[in-house]
């Protein structure tokens, strides 16, 4: 599609419809379904914010589109897993195979485990920090979508540490819980009152920008196996 709206729309409709299947999971025999229906649906947020991030922070050109056709390329495979699901949604063995094709579409797809997914979202966030235009306004008025990631990437920074915490030494565990606290803080700071947020300069603005991206190209660069 190459459009980020396009994609945006289109990712925003099969949301909808993971939904809709999650809610019609209810009974326990589907269970475990639901559960990875739901991280699907949250996970397909997490690319929608990160598109929308993206392009906030002034990237264009091929960083841009390859993320947005990996994006695409998501939401037809999880399209496709739904439909599969739905109208064979009584047969006990297709929802065993549903429910790991879910899971891997997740982890080899979504999540920055597979190094292909890892350098595009790389190349998106080391874009984001080259340009040279100044992006304050924009992000002024748009603080809930780098809001939006910075969840993301405190979640997955939990997850590193919730999954290796035994595993670390002292000084990797110290490390941690600083890009955590770091991570918050930017947080923070996007959640000031507009007021306070207007006191700020535009070169301020542009900074927390940066510091977002450096937090998302460690946390990308991290996974629960290589810290292990």
């Amino acid at each position: 599609l190459e459009d980020l709206q396009l994609v945006m729309d289109f990712t925003d409709s099969i949301s909808v419809n993971l939904k809709r299947l999650s809610s019609y999971c209810k009974f326990h025999a589907y269970e475990a379904l639901r559960t990875v229906l739901e991280t699907l649906q949250e996970k397909l947020m997490f690319l929608k914010s990160f598109a929308r991030f993206a392009t906030l922070q002034g990237v264009e050109g091929q960083p841009l589109i390859d993320l947005l056709g990996h994006v695409e390329v998501v939401v037809v495979n999880a399209v496709s897993l739904a439909f599969t699901f739905w109208f064979q949604r009584r047969n006990e063995k297709v929802r065993d195979e549903m429910k790991f094709e879910i899971s891997q579409l997740i982890h080899k797809m979504i999540d920055p485990v597979d190094p292909q997914v890892r350098e595009i979202y790389t190349h998106v966030l080391e874009a984001s920090k080259l340009s040279k235009s100044s992006y304050a306004l924009a992000v002024k008025e748009n603080r809930h979508l780098l809001v939006e990631f910075i969840d993301y990437l405190l979640q997955s920074i939990m997850g590193i540490i919730t999954e290796c915490y035994t595993s670390f030494v002292d000084a990797v565990n110290d490390q941690m819980l600083k890009l955590l606290e770091g991570v918050r803080f930017l947080s923070v700071l996007l959640s000031l009152e507009q007021e306070k947020f207007d006191e700020l300069n535009d070169a301020m603005i542009d900074l927390i920008g940066v510091a977002v991206s450096d937090a998302g190209i460690v946390t990308f660069s991290l996974s629960a196996n290589e810290m292990k």
